[in-house]
């Protein structure tokens, strides 16, 4: 049987948060709604329908929350590295990857989002 189809994926969806990212001195003054979206694949699959033997999710939300709280970045994709980073320091997770998107961006047209993502897996 193939690894990948043994693997257990959690998605969180459209997490709102306020950060500082911006290439301007002004735009990282203020905090901007950004929005995140965050998949994961876990290192094993759970072996009850115990909680303690699955992946707490809070977890996820913790992690980016702490990383956007407590950074500034000029650029989306410094950023969504920056929590990918994080979010693999946990040994039950063996990849993640993120779609950061700034939902208003300073452009001149109108755009719903302008969005990154980033994927890495552990080696």
């Amino acid at each position: 049987m193939d690894k990948r189809e043994t693997l257990m994926t959690i998605e969180l969806s459209e997490l709102g948060l306020l950060g500082s990212v911006g290439v301007s001195d002004e735009e990282r003054s203020n905090l901007q709604p950004l929005s995140f979206d965050v998949r994961v694949e876990l290192a094993s699959i759970p072996e009850s329908d115990d909680i303690a033997s699955s992946y707490d999710y809070t977890l996820i939300v913790d992690t980016v929350t702490r990383v956007v709280m407590r950074t500034q970045h000029r650029l989306l994709e410094t950023l969504s590295v920056s929590i990918v980073s994080a979010l693999l320091e946990d040994p039950k997770l063996i990849s993640a990857q993120v779609t950061v998107k700034k939902m208003r961006p300073p452009v001149e047209a109108h755009l719903a989002f302008a969005a990154v993502t980033y994927f890495r897996e552990k080696r």
